[in-house]
Formats: structure tokens, sequence, C-alpha cells
């Protein structure tokens, strides 16, 4: 390997490694250089792990501008070297990619006596998701032949068919829009009496809308994501490489007639919270049409894979005002914990909490950095609620929890 390029090397060999962590591999003149390239200047007294953070946010607010712009002859090669998970590269090549380099957008790794240029697993997402919306218009082409289907349901239907129309419903609902051809995979789990592809695309032919779902070419579609940017936005949300949930015949029953909210001990937190902001006195164990009405909204929006910013917006459209600063982190803290305990689309299926860090930390979920999803509050009968009530939690949630 040429000196230059040895030079260049941050030591990591692990996949999808993030940005902090890459940047994290260099000295801190290193990030002040990087820092200049974007006009920002850092003093030298501050904290590495300060530098670090500051890099980290300018380089990912700078990636979709700058392949849209001064980077746009680069983006087919960078995406074939994000896809391909890394490329060898030569001094020559360094002269080329240099302008990455030096932004903090792609890095280079030793292989032995090869020199491997790579982009950090969360930068790649964001180019993804640049790259998709710069497609956009052609996308429905690149993806569907055919129209959306709706049609009534037929009421004439064997058991068979109805059995397996349940199935296509509740896989619906659990995956948000799927290949028709799950279906047979999921029923051969659970039945000894397996069906064939044909068979599964014929035993469903008389369902219609009011089944909970439609059908578009060989995709099945849940019956709420009405418009072709709606089930375009899932579809670009899922890593191929996941596996589905394929759910038992209880877990199936349990999503036949919709999507489900998993009463999570963060449900409850989060619910009693937005009833504070809405002025009602917590805790708050009977229905209520307006709270809960929000809490259904919360939990499509998080099926949706959206970002903390359209979450807000949700609760601006509803009434639900927050301002203080503290408020606001505890909301972000409180719906981190909800959505990672329900089954979202972006997931196939399962719960983020049931998937492994190596796979969240390239998803879509915007979601401040500094929290832990994946923690686990535990409050004591006496201590305070995590609602933010300042009621103990045996008198406020721990009432809906039991």
């Amino acid at each position: 390997m040429e000196e230059k390029l040895k030079n260049l090397c941050i030591k990591t060999d692990e996949e999808n490694v993030n940005l902090a962590d890459c940047l994290g591999k260099y000295t801190k003149p290193k990030l002040g250089s990087i820092a200049e390239v974007y006009g920002k200047k850092i003093p030298s007294s501050a904290r590495k792990q300060e530098m670090v953070e500051t890099v980290r946010d300018t380089v990912k607010s700078d990636i979709i501008r700058y392949f849209d712009n001064e980077g746009k002859d680069l983006s087919a090669e960078v995406n074939k070297i994000i896809v391909e998970g890394g490329e060898k590269i030569k001094t020559d090549d360094y002269e080329r990619l240099k302008a990455l380099i030096d932004r903090g957008f792609m890095f280079v790794r030793a292989d032995g006596e090869d020199a491997v240029a790579f982009v950090p697993s969360d930068c790649g997402a964001i180019f993804d998701t640049g790259r998709l919306n710069r497609d956009k218009s052609e996308r429905e082409q690149r993806i569907f032949a055919g129209d959306p289907v709706h049609k009534e349901a037929d009421p004439d239907r064997t058991d068979l068919e109805n059995a397996v129309i349940i199935y296509a419903a509740a896989l619906a609902h659990m995956y948000g829009i799927y290949n028709l051809r799950i279906i047979k995979d999921v029923w051969d789990v659970n039945h000894k009496k397996k069906i064939t592809p044909d068979e599964c695309r014929t035993l469903i032919e008389k369902a219609g809308d009011s089944d909970g779902f439609y059908r578009r070419d060989n995709y099945i579609i849940d019956a709420s994501l009405e418009s072709a940017d709606d089930y375009c936005n899932i579809l670009e949300r899922i890593m191929p490489s996941d596996s589905y949930f394929y759910p038992d015949v209880n877990e199936v029953n349990r999503y036949r007639d919709g999507a489900v909210i998993e009463k999570t001990p963060h449900y409850w937190y989060l619910r009693n919270f937005i009833a504070r902001m809405l002025g009602m006195a917590v805790p708050v164990t009977d229905d209520d049409e307006k709270l809960d009405g929000i809490m259904e909204k919360l939990a499509f929006s998080a099926r949706c894979d959206n970002n903390i910013n359209e979450v807000m917006s949700i609760l601006t459209g509803e009434g639900v005002s927050i301002s203080d600063p503290v408020e606001q982190d505890r909301f972000a803290q409180l719906y981190t914990g909800f959505l990672y305990g329900q089954r979202l689309w972006a997931c196939k299926g399962f719960k983020p909490e049931d998937m492994p860090p190596s796979k969240m930390a390239v998803r879509n979920f915007k979601l401040p950095p500094h929290i832990n999803p994946k923690s686990e509050i535990t409050p004591g009968r006496n201590e305070e609620c995590p609602c933010g009530s300042g009621k103990k939690y045996k008198k406020c949630c721990g009432r809906s929890i039991g």
C-alpha cells in the first residue's frame, strides 16, 4: 500500500460503522481541518468529543446539498461504493475522491495490503434518501407496472379463502406493503397443509378494500396507505437484506382487523404526558376520544417512520403545544420508547427493541442522538412518574400499567 494512503487509514473493520465512530479516529487538528472546509472554526481548546459532534452534524446536514450540486458527478460512483460496502483504491483514486475525504463523508481503512474507501452507514442512509428523492418522479414506474386494484369484497368465500385473506390483511397491517409471496411463507410456517404461490394468488382474489388491504401488481398494501407516495416511502425505507417477522396464529388474529398499538409502559407514560400538555388531570385511565385519537396518529406516524419534526407537527395540529425545552426532551424520550415497542413497517413487522443495534444504526428514525431508545424506564412505586406529572408513580401511570 502506498505510504500516502497508509497515513490516511483509520483503524476500523466493523460493519455499519457510523460517522461519529469514524471521526473519533481522527486527531483534533484533522477534525479542525474538516470543519474549515465547511467554513467553521472550532477553537483548539474544545474537547475532542465536542469537535466530533460538531463535525458530524455539519457533515450530515450537507450531504444531500453537496451531491445535488458540486458533487453531482461523483454521485454514481459513491452509490456504487455504498452498495458494495467499500472499494479498493490507489493513490490516483485518492486524488479523485479527495474532496469527499476532506469533507468527512468518505474514509479509508486498511484491508490487508489494500486501502479501501468506504462511506459510514448513517452517511450512506442520508445519501440514499437524497438519491431517492431525486428519483421520486420516476419511482412508481421503476417499482410498479400496473395500477392499484381497488374493489368490493366478494362475500361468497370458502373457509380456506377466508383464512388466507385474514393472513393477507394481518400481514398488511404489520408490514404496510409487501410481496404477496410472503403470505405463502407465513401460512406454511403455521400450517401442516402448505399452499403454492399460485394458490395463494387465487385464494385472495375475492378480497376487497373492506378487508383492510388492496393490491398493486404483486404487492399487498395496507388500506391506510392511500397514495403511491405513502407506500413508496415505506418501500424505500425497508432494508432488502432484512428478514420479515413471521407471526404465529395468535398474532395473526390480533392484527387481522388492523394495526395494533402495543400498550407498553411507554405508551401510558406518553399518553399521560400528552394529557398533561392538554391541561387534563392525570392519570387518565378511562377512554378519551381526543387523547386516544392523538395516540392513534402517533402510532401511525411511528409505523410510517416519520422523523421527530413530523411527529411534533402532529401534536401542533392537535393543539398540543410543547415550548419548554425540558418537556420537549421528555416527549422525545417517551415517544422513542413508545416507538421502539411497536411493530414498524420499516422493520418488516419487527419491533425495533427486538432488532440488533447494527440494524437500527442505519434506519431513518431521526431521533435525538443523546437518547438511548432501548433504555427501560422502571420507576419505583414511590418515585416520580416518568410522564412528568410530579406525582408518585403508584398514583399516576402505575395505576394504568398495574
